[in-house]
């Protein structure tokens, strides 16, 4: 098959040959077609696929990604727009970034909070950018995450490294029952935690006992009725 295109040209090519490619994994379950288009890529065409492309732009390569973002992995150009376009298309493409900057990371994590895991030099700025992303979002990242390896948990804060009071406030008051994951619980963060999930009061009971009263007291002390008894 022969894919030697002018700049000119590129899109419609591009285009035809993933039109092509696609069509011939119609079929196959979602979740296989990517790994078998990269397969075909990469083994039946190999670098001569990259080689033969005459002058590549930017625009070759974002049309590319537009098609399938997971392809950014084989990229021979990488500029700023192409970076964060992939990025913002799927959070784990980070993972082929040599160089991950902070602001990259940060919104890498914003479109997948699980690319957290991928990223080699966790900043406060990011973890609290990862823990923030809403509930609806982390599980829609989950159950899509585009690795050959699934989240060993479905929690963000379970993947932060270094965790600070700080980080872990933001993730209970995101998801109450992130609160099973910090490290080195606090009454501040147990409190929080309850304010946003109810249900967060029996993990303090299970794993940090010793918050149980003090908890109880202040949560019941806010509240126009009393939400617990001593005895929970």
């Amino acid at each position: 098959m022969s894919i030697i295109f002018s700049p000119s040209e590129h899109k419609e090519k591009v285009q035809d040959f993933f039109t092509e490619l696609f069509s011939s994994y119609k079929n196959l379950p979602q979740d296989k077609k990517t790994s078998k288009i990269i397969h075909n890529i990469t083994k039946d065409y190999g670098q001569e696929f990259w080689t033969k492309v005459s002058n590549p732009n930017e625009s070759f390569y974002l049309d590319l990604l537009y098609h399938d973002p997971c392809l950014f992995e084989f990229f021979q150009i990488k500029t700023t727009k192409i970076i964060t376009e992939a990025l913002k298309i799927n959070g784990t493409n980070i993972q082929f970034l040599p160089l991950q900057t902070e602001e990259f990371c940060i919104k890498a994590v914003i479109s997948n909070p699980f690319a957290l895991m991928l990223i080699k030099h966790q900043t406060e700025s990011i973890c609290l950018a990862a823990v923030s992303v809403s509930k609806s979002k982390r599980e829609y990242s989950y159950k899509y995450f585009c690795l050959a390896m699934e989240p060993i948990e479905n929690s963000i804060l379970y993947y932060v490294k270094h965790q600070t009071e700080k980080i872990c406030i933001e993730a209970v008051k995101n998801n109450g029952l992130e609160l099973k994951y910090v490290q080195f619980p606090s009454l501040a963060i147990c409190i929080e935690a309850v304010i946003e999930n109810i249900e967060s009061i029996s993990i303090i009971r299970e794993l940090f006992p010793e918050y149980l009263t003090d908890v109880i007291r202040i949560i019941n002390n806010r509240s126009s009725k009393k939400l617990f008894y001593q005895s929970y």
